[in-house]
């Protein structure tokens, strides 16, 4: 399976998932860099919304673990960025908003699903010194 059709998969199944622990689908693919006025380069998978509080969901497949990892720091600020960028443009800066991972992890009927609820926060917290 070619990587842009695995990620469709994955987050197809990420989806259905939530939306069966009733979460609603806000957007999907939200691509931030079609915004030039940003130093945001990525893309949203899924924004979903349970009751008022949005949620930014990163979906992550790996045939063997290590998927948590692959959300590194990096990728956290770009999410961020990202993130930001959507709420300032649909006007939602006023909801709670979250960071949730959904990974999957094996193939076909083996594949196993796991959300990480609040995964890392919205906001990066400052570094203070011992």
């Amino acid at each position: 399976m070619q990587t842009r059709a695995r990620g469709n998969w994955a987050e197809n199944i990420a989806l259905r998932y939530l939306r069966r622990h009733g979460l609603h689908l806000r957007q999907r693919q939200y691509d931030c860099r079609l915004n030039p006025d940003t130093d945001c380069s990525g893309e949203l998978d899924l924004v979903m919304q349970w009751g008022r509080t949005l949620i930014f969901v990163e979906v992550r497949y790996r045939k063997h673990g290590q998927a948590l990892r692959s959300v590194n720091a990096e990728k956290q600020a770009l999410l961020r960025c990202c993130a930001e960028q959507y709420l300032q443009k649909q006007g939602l800066t006023h909801l709670r908003r979250r960071f949730d991972i959904v990974v999957i992890e094996g193939e076909g009927l083996d594949a196993r699903i796991h959300w990480q609820k609040q995964a890392f926060p919205f906001k990066k917290r400052p570094h203070t010194p011992p």
